[in-house]
């Protein structure tokens, strides 16, 4: 059967037989290909003029025999044919396919064949009239391409994902048309991107500045101003992010929820909300939304008891006070006295209770003061039997006097709790896919990796790749976060999660029984310090303990703000301290990460050195010839560790190290050792799988190049 044969012309052209690329012998063969697809029929005299236009016909004529006669050969097939004596055709017989002839069939449906000019870097020598209709038909394409996109940009929907590309691969054909610059920048204000609208604005200014003089049109000027203003109202403004984007799940906490304020309205009896949940869960968000639809049904007082604010006992009592004579429309109270602050309270709660229910919530519970928790208490006694609802918004962290009371009120039945967790996988996914429908599978793979579920982390990693691209830095908002949190660490704290940031993966303890030895109680103290704020987790896998970063941005904001000097430095020292780990039997593992380690100290012989003991260590070479039963397979060898480990793979990474390595220290003695070692491990284990060729040639390239040394 007759293979499909398909030719790609846009961008650096291509011809392939079936799946396989066609290489000729010399470029005639290829230029009557293109001339023939895109021309179809053609006369002889005509094709043999234009492929050799300093010949005589003759010789012109028997040259186009000839160049007929080697591209069938090649390709396998009569695919040039002639249906007359003067004549030259394609095969009717064989499926021939290619980019332009696609496009110009259908230009408005086939943009995205177009991936470069016509022919691009194809040149005949000493042939001008060829050049001269390659010229001709890339001008003619270029602009039938410019045609259709500007006419099916005119059809798309502002926000389509789809303006980004052709308004780029426009500018890429005229960097000086500022029309297009206009609609991508448009682009780029409409959906927030201010990152990609400024690196293209001082990208086009550059551009005009340096060829032409001149300043960007007024249109261009018009909408640098208006982003500025617009990224300046956003950053001064107190709205969460979170809050730009349309409220996702959380449909079984927004049923408890309701049930709570149903139950408030309809019984006169005081009831307690716990909400619970770690920084960015939507705490806030949530009670928000569904006090939306019961606005005027409760009177509500909401209190931030932050840090700043309950530094002083009395000020948290006294923010009350006066925001519940707001609430009544009344004077404020003078003189403030603290003994007479919970009768003032209860004769001010007294009056808003008459009208409608009343909802109390404390905002960062965690930092409510003894006096404010007692004067809770009384409220709780005194309102027993009316329509109030008290809220408690707290992270899992809580002092022991919060603990304390918040048992009592469970034990007295007054406590209904609400614990928020994070998104699932699969809630994420959605969420992510809601706003960015077109991204690719790694951009979500690598959000997922660092918003661990958490509503806020995925939310300003999605914003910030609508506005870059890309998600290599910090989102602002999430940086701010990770300031504070790491301005209220102790120094021994900082130094152990920095410390702890160089390490790839999760940690086992048993890697870390070098550092242990010498300061274990401190060591112990700190983990349990860190994983009581929520900063480290300790997991058990079997009969291992992992010790891990419970914040995957934390550990990428710690790691960041490292030095690159500070960084090498690090790892030098883990790998070395590590190393006298290997001494006492530690688990094969720890080749692997002192290899990780030595890499990232930019000692890469050191780093090969121990991948190889990494996989001498599995493969467990020892006496064999040859042998006829291997307990792997597919490339795949059974280990001690959790999961198998793909042999194959781990040698062609390191193969391609070594490839990488071999123009600087091809002469070193150290890396021809670790070559020859790489040789013999491969070698025998190709012989292992059964693959006696390869591993033979391996084992004689050792001798040979053990003989050189």
């Amino acid at each position: 059967m007759t293979e499909n044969l398909r030719l790609k012309l846009f961008g650096q052209p291509k011809v392939f037989l079936g799946e396989k690329e066609v290489h000729f012998s010399f470029l005639k063969i290829e230029a009557l290909l293109y001339y023939l697809v895109v021309m179809g029929q053609s006369h002889r005299d005509q094709v043999a003029g234009l492929l050799w236009a300093g010949k005589e016909n003759q010789v012109a004529r028997k040259n186009l025999r000839n160049t007929v006669y080697q591209a069938n050969k090649v390709l396998g097939m009569d695919l040039i044919i002639s249906p007359t004596r003067n004549s030259l055709s394609f095969n009717p017989q064989v499926v021939i396919e290619s980019d332009v002839s696609r496009f110009m069939a259908f230009p408005f449906e086939n943009l995205d064949l177009y991936q470069g000019d016509f022919l691009e870097g194809f040149y005949l020598k000493d042939d001008g009239e060829f050049e001269d209709w390659i010229e001709r038909k890339r001008l003619f394409l270029q602009q039938l391409y410019v045609d259709s996109c500007q006419q099916v940009i005119q059809t798309l929907h502002s926000k389509d994902s789809r303006l980004e590309g052709y308004l780029k691969q426009l500018i890429a054909l005229d960097e000086f048309e500022e029309k297009n610059y206009e609609g991508l920048l448009e682009f780029y204000r409409q959906n927030r991107q201010f990152g990609k609208f400024f690196d293209t604005y001082y990208a086009l200014v550059d551009l005009l500045d340096r060829e032409l003089g001149v300043r960007p049109s007024e249109t261009i000027e018009r909408l640098y101003q208006m982003v500025l203003m617009e990224r300046r109202e956003q950053e001064g403004s107190s709205q969460s992010h979170e809050q730009l984007l349309p409220f996702f799940g959380r449909r079984a906490e927004i049923r408890q929820l309701e049930n709570f304020f149903s139950q408030l309205e309809g019984e006169r009896q005081a009831q307690v909300l716990l909400l619970e949940g770690e920084f960015g869960l939507g705490k806030r968000r949530l009670l928000r939304q569904v006090l939306l639809m019961r606005t005027y049904a409760f009177h509500i007082l909401r209190l931030d008891c932050s840090h700043k604010q309950s530094q002083r006992p009395d000020r948290l009592l006294r923010i009350f006070e006066e925001n519940l004579v707001q609430l009544l429309g009344s004077g404020g109270a003078s003189h403030f006295q603290k003994d007479q602050a919970v009768d003032l309270i209860v004769e001010l709660l007294q009056t808003l209770l008459e009208e409608r229910p009343f909802l109390l919530v404390f905002e960062n519970a965690q930092f409510l003061e003894k006096d404010v928790l007692d004067l809770l208490e009384d409220l709780l006694g005194h309102f027993s039997r009316e329509k109030l609802g008290i809220v408690l918004i707290t992270t899992p962290q809580k002092p022991i006097q919060l603990g304390t009371y918040i048992a009592q009120l469970e034990l007295g039945g007054r406590l209904t709790s609400l614990v928020l967790s994070p998104f699932s996988e699969k809630e994420s996914r959605i969420f992510l896919r809601n706003q960015l429908p077109y991204i690719e599978e790694d951009g979500v793979l690598e959000m997922l990796e660092y918003g661990q579920g958490n509503p806020f982390f995925l939310t300003e990693y999605l914003l910030l790749f609508k506005e870059r691209g890309s998600i290599a830095s910090l989102p602002r908002l999430v940086k701010s976060h990770l300031n504070q949190l790491w301005g209220q660490l102790s120094k021994d704290q900082m130094d152990m999660l920095t410390y702890l940031s160089c390490f790839e993966k999760k940690i086992p303890f048993s890697l870390l029984e070098g550092f242990m030895t010498h300061m274990a109680s401190l060591f112990m103290a700190l983990v349990d310090d860190l994983s009581e704020k929520g900063l480290l987790e300790v997991t058990v896998e079997g009969d291992r303990i992992f010790l891990d970063f419970q914040q995957k941005v934390l550990k990428r904001y710690v790691y960041q703000n490292l030095s690159p000097a500070k960084k090498r430095l690090l790892h030098r020292e883990i790998a070395q301290e590590l190393e006298k780990g290997v001494r006492t039997g530690l688990s094969i593992l720890v080749y692997k990460e002192i290899a990780y380690q030595y890499r990232e100290a930019k000692e890469v012989l050191r780093a090969l050195n121990y991948e190889l003991q990494y996989l001498e260590a599995i493969l467990e070479f020892r006496q064999e010839l040859f042998p006829i039963y291997y307990k792997g397979y597919q490339g795949m060898e059974e280990t001690g560790l959790k999961y198998p480990v793909d042999i194959l793979k781990q040698l062609d990474c390191i193969s391609g190290e070594l490839q990488k390595m071999e123009v600087q220290y091809q002469r070193d003695r150290e890396y021809c050792i670790l070559r020859l070692r790489f040789l013999y491990l491969e070698g025998r284990y190709f012989i292992r799988i059964g693959d006696y060729q390869k591993g033979i040639h391996d084992i004689q390239e050792v001798v040979s190049s053990a003989k050189n040394m």
